[in-house]
């Protein structure tokens, strides 16, 4: 396990080194401002004290006091530790003549402010209790503070941190409750309506058959209309015997036969219709009384008397 991480860890080491010297390109050329996010990245990856004096050093030059002055501390400590004394006296010199300048932020948090899980968060960091009241540096500029707790609404408050050898003191209010989310009670059951009575079923069968019957009743006034024309022709044509004096009594007499069998047709045809549509009406369902027996027996037969036409009869 731990020759397989040596590659990766020097891969960590290239990567290190790679952004501590764009980082001091950058500070040669005085672009502060890019330099020290290259030089934190690196100390990230390689905790060198060198990287950590040289994001100190780019931190001041940005005028960021407070994190300059912590981080020389840091470089100090940890050149003592590794008995590089000359180092560790730069350092300390270097936050000394910081100190002098730095913004202080108090937090007044009294006791009866306090509630359980209460949290209070500088730039989106989260701010150790323990400093709570206590006056500790911060960096100059513009900054946001939130805080929150169960069951209470946020409190923000953005401020600006400005002057050397100041100290800006922020009191914590009371929080608000937040609003209570009513959660939906069991359902109680109700009665149930009454069922609707349902409209009466419409009666198919009767429908069909009025309008069956009334084809039927059509076609039989077509066949009495051409059965009338048949003979009037036929009169106008007088063909004694089938024998037509003239062509055009001819002709009369065959419109005639023509008209007389399409009486014929339509009367065969609206009888038909006008039968099963009186069936269909005899033998439909009623909505307030079963059906009665119906039709027992029907008859078409053909009418002889002044005009042709044709009967319906039937024993119910």
């Amino acid at each position: 396990m731990t020759l397989a991480a040596h590659p990766a860890e020097a891969q960590e080491g290239a990567r290190a080194e790679a952004l501590f010297r764009e980082g001091r390109q950058l500070m040669e050329a005085e672009q502060y401002d890019e330099a020290c996010p290259k030089f934190a990245a690196s100390y990230k990856l390689d905790a060198a004290v060198g990287t950590l004096l040289n994001l100190a050093d780019c931190h001041e030059k940005l005028g960021l006091t407070a994190s300059a002055w912590s981080e020389f501390l840091q470089v100090a400590t940890l050149s003592r530790r590794a008995g590089h004394q000359a180092r560790a006296e730069v350092a300390e010199e270097r936050a000394k003549d910081l100190e002098g300048r730095l913004i202080r932020l108090k937090l007044v948090v009294p006791e009866g402010v306090q509630v359980d899980g209460m949290e209070i968060r500088q730039d989106g960091v989260l701010i150790d209790a323990a400093t709570w009241n206590v006056a500790t540096p911060i960096d100059p500029g513009p900054h946001l503070l939130s805080v929150s707790a169960p069951g209470k609404k946020e409190w923000v408050k953005a401020f600006e941190a400005e002057g050397e050898q100041t100290t800006l003191t922020i009191d914590i209010p009371m929080l608000e409750d937040a609003p209570v989310e009513e959660t939906p009670g069991p359902k109680i059951p109700t009665e149930p309506e009454p069922a609707r009575p349902l409209p009466p079923p419409t009666n198919g069968q009767r429908t069909s058959g009025i309008i069956v019957t009334g084809a039927g009743v059509i076609g039989l006034g077509i066949g009495t209309l051409f059965g009338l024309s048949a003979r009037s022709k036929w009169n106008d044509a007088d063909c004694a015997d089938n024998v037509c004096p003239t062509p055009e009594r001819q002709t009369l007499a065959e419109d005639a036969k023509v008209h007389a069998n399409l009486s014929t047709l339509f009367f065969f045809g609206g009888g038909v219709l006008s039968a099963a549509g009186i069936i269909l009406l005899l033998t439909a369902p009623s909505d307030e009384r079963p059906p009665t027996t119906g039709l027992k027996s029907l008859h078409l037969s053909p009418a002889v008397g002044p005009t042709t036409g044709m009967w319906l009869g039937g024993l119910f």
